[in-house]
This record gives C-alpha cells, structure tokens and sequence, in this order.
C-alpha cells in the first residue's frame, strides 16, 4: 500500500506487514517489456518495476491508487468520529507521564462507546459516506 525503492529505507508502515526484508537489487530474473513510442504499460498495485530509456525519451507517468478497504473504513470512520465532540477534543496529557493516566481513561472512554457503536455500522452506510458510493 506504500511505495518503496530498492536501497532505500522501508516505511514504517509497510514494515508491519511485510514478511521479508526488502531486497537490496532488483532480481536478475525479471521479466522485460520493451516499450515502443506511443506504447502504454499498466503496472498494478505491489508490482516491483524499474524503467530505463535506452535512448533520449520522454514519458509521462500517472499514477492511479484505487481505494483499498483500508482507505474506505478509515475514511468513514473519521467521517462518523467527527461527528462527536469527545473525537474532536485536543489530546491532552498524551506525553505528559505525570497526567498520562488521565489521556489513557479518556481514550479507553472513548472505544468503550465506539465498541458500542460499531455493531450498529453496515457496509452500505459506509459505502455511501464516501467516494465509493458517490
């Protein structure tokens, strides 16, 4: 869901999902497209890929990122927090270790009524609170 190039730090999130470290080269064994002028290459999600011009060229990349089912929870599920003011208030005494106690039974507060709301949600309302149902 992040991108990541080869020699580079990995991103902290995809590190938590990633089973194997990231190689160091792009493997010997991948597969070639030789592209021609006016020629098109669709690359999908996770794809490793690298490109080189053998001679001057020109290119355009566009980049499309279809939703995962991630980005839609999440995007509903800010959307429906957003409607409590509890959600909205300042996170205090977060770092604070002398009133950090206080930040913890606030937010255990707060997925307390979220663990009571979420029983109550249906993919069709979620669907419809966001792009996808659009």
């Amino acid at each position: 869901m992040s991108r990541h190039t080869i020699g580079l730090p990995m991103d902290p999130e995809l590190g938590t999902y990633t089973e194997r470290a990231m190689p160091e080269q792009f493997p010997a064994h991948a597969a070639e497209f030789v592209l021609q002028p006016g020629s098109l290459l669709f690359v999908p999600r996770g794809a490793w890929h690298k490109t080189e011009a053998l001679t001057e060229a020109l290119s355009l990349t566009f980049t499309f990122s279809a939703p995962t089912w991630i980005d839609l929870f999440t995007a509903a599920l800010r959307g429906r927090l957003a409607q409590s003011s509890a959600w909205r208030a300042t996170a205090n005494f977060v770092t604070d270790p002398e009133r950090a106690h206080e930040a913890r039974e606030t937010f255990d507060a707060l997925l307390a009524e979220l663990a009571h709301d979420v029983p109550n949600w249906h993919a069709a309302d979620i669907l419809r609170a966001t792009e996808a149902g659009h």
